[in-house]
């Protein structure tokens, strides 16, 4: 996703169209943070991320975004700005959908916690 520093839409390419349901032609004009890929909630969030890639130079964060069809998901975003004559112009950012990994580490989870839970039985019943 490439946009400009008041969050307007430039280019997006395929990989975003597919994550979250857009084409260029529909999206491009439209302000990143106008809740168009936020929740509601998640709106001055993404004004917040912006502004951090532009002062900070490189931004990358765990959060919420939203599909088109209004599907809520977790996405790992990274943002940098692009620098011309000097001076930042523009963001250029990419979403990554981390669902698949979410889920990973809550089943990692919940595995751990049963194996405790079976250790601690083992160890009443076995004493060493």
């Amino acid at each position: 996703m490439y946009v400009n520093k008041k969050g307007d839409i430039l280019d997006i390419n395929l990989r975003f169209s597919k994550l979250f349901g857009y084409s260029l032609k529909e999206i491009k004009g439209k302000n990143i943070n106008s809740g168009i890929i936020h929740p509601p909630d998640k709106i001055e969030e993404g004004e917040g991320l912006d502004n951090k890639a532009i002062s900070k130079g490189y931004v990358n964060f765990e959060t919420i975004r939203k599909k088109k069809n209004g599907t809520l998901f977790p996405v790992s975003l990274s943002g940098s700005p692009v620098i011309v004559d000097g001076k930042s112009r523009r963001i250029i950012g990419m979403f990554v959908d981390i669902t698949e990994r979410k889920k990973l580490k809550s089943s990692s989870r919940k595995v751990l916690r049963n194996c405790k839970r079976l250790w601690k039985i083992v160890s009443r019943l076995f004493p060493w």
